[in-house]
């Protein structure tokens, strides 16, 4: 478990949130809002969200910061997931 500040900057409005992940594989903690991708084995429990990072799969390939930076232009470039990050995504 970790905790991390994301600072969001949404136009005009920079807003601080702050984060709490949990690994779910342990299964030992509840969390709000699962952000990942398919758990083949739990896919009930675990199915792909649309928070889930579609490059995660190149992790070996290009390593973990590369792979942080493709998902943080993936969602810059996607206005739909941008409007939804204040509301799914809000700290406690």
């Amino acid at each position: 478990m970790c905790h991390s500040r994301l600072s969001l900057e949404l136009g005009a409005e920079t807003r601080e949130m702050t984060t709490r992940v949990i690994n779910c594989k342990g299964g030992r903690e509840n969390y709000d809002v699962y952000i990942g991708n398919l758990i083949r084995f739990h896919p009930e429990k675990y199915p792909q969200s649309k928070w889930g990072n579609p490059y995660a799969k190149y992790l070996k390939k290009y390593g973990r910061d590369k792979v942080v930076q493709m998902y943080r232009e993936y969602i810059i470039n996607k206005p739909e997931l941008l409007k939804l990050i204040p509301i799914e995504l809000k700290a406690p």
